[in-house]
């Protein structure tokens, strides 16, 4: 584990809430998006160099843009537009390479979870909104995984 990485591993309780969040409500609140961006803001300094804080929060900015973009043309939700750019301050500069190739294969995996979990546990989760709603996807699911993932395989 490298310092650089601490403050994604202090967010992991959060992330699982986003996760679970999603599923159920199709939503990811802004409070926990404001809990994700101080967990950053309380740890980072500690364990982040000054000028890779300020090149992920370039980064960050950037996303934000394209999030927007993305958002206004319907092809993500509110959430998810909010949650990536809070997301990417927790990428290690040196994560940038390696973070598509996560991020893909945890859209992936978060894909097959929650075919799966329709066809296989409705009446269990029937009050799950992303469960009941065919042509919705919950892409928190996806950022915590990818966010497990980078902390796990990032040293």
């Amino acid at each position: 584990m490298s310092p650089e990485t601490l403050p994604l591993f202090a967010a992991w309780p959060l992330l699982g809430a986003m996760a679970l969040g999603d599923l159920r409500e199709l939503r990811i609140p802004n409070r926990l998006l404001v809990a994700l961006a101080a967990v950053f803001a309380l740890v980072a300094p500690f364990t982040v160099p000054a000028p890779e804080i300020g090149l992920r929060v370039l980064a960050a900015a950037c996303i934000f843009v394209l999030c927007v973009a993305a958002f206004a043309a319907g092809v993500v939700g509110g959430g998810d537009a909010k949650a990536l750019p809070i997301l990417t301050l927790f990428v290690p500069v040196t994560a940038w390479t390696a973070a598509p190739s996560l991020f893909a294969l945890s859209l992936l995996a978060g894909i097959l979870a929650v075919i799966a979990l329709r066809r296989t546990a409705p009446r269990a989760l029937a009050g799950w909104k992303s469960l009941a709603t065919p042509r919705s996807f919950p892409m928190g699911v996806s950022f915590a995984l990818c966010g497990v993932l980078l902390s796990l395989t990032h040293h």
